[in-house]
């Protein structure tokens, strides 16, 4: 595990007893990484930006190909799985969302809780999206967000 270069000032991370780090995990001043989180670095590909969270229960897997890649003051809720993604500074990630090799987020996104974003996916910047959202019918939901469209299914609950 390496850390980026801390100034007098800067807060440790504070890694719990109880996650597990396999490889090497770049992270940032400040970085929480919670209780019964694992994270698996293959070639360095992981890197955690300064004063984010991971929260318990996480999983938080990058290889070469596809590296993990976390802005700063972002926050991934109990239970988020992260496989090969990349998501920008100050985003707020729900308990149980799944973002899959090649997604992107935007820096500033808010995403629902058990949100799944699927093998490459890209959200743009400022945006709020939830792949969990009580729905009366089984019909796949259609979005149009300032010319960008995307299509969930979504199950009703």
């Amino acid at each position: 595990m390496s850390f980026n270069h801390l100034l007098a000032d800067q807060p440790q991370p504070e890694i719990a007893r109880s996650a597990v780090i396999l490889g090497e995990v770049h992270v940032g001043a400040g970085v929480i990484l919670a209780q019964g989180l694992v994270v698996r670095a293959h070639g360095g590909a992981v890197s955690i930006g300064n004063y984010s969270a991971v929260l318990e229960n996480g999983v938080v897997i990058g290889v070469p190909g596809h590296p993990v890649r976390v802005g700063q003051r972002t926050v991934f809720g109990h239970r988020a799985a992260i496989v090969g993604a990349t998501v920008g500074d100050l985003c707020e990630i729900g308990n149980g969302a799944i973002l899959m090799p090649g997604s992107r987020l935007g820096s500033g996104c808010i995403l629902g809780e058990g949100t799944l974003l699927p093998p490459g996916t890209v959200i743009p910047p400022v945006l709020s999206w939830s792949g969990a959202r009580r729905m009366s019918s089984g019909q796949p939901r259609t979005r149009t967000v300032s010319g960008w469209r995307c299509s969930a299914s979504i199950r009703p609950i």
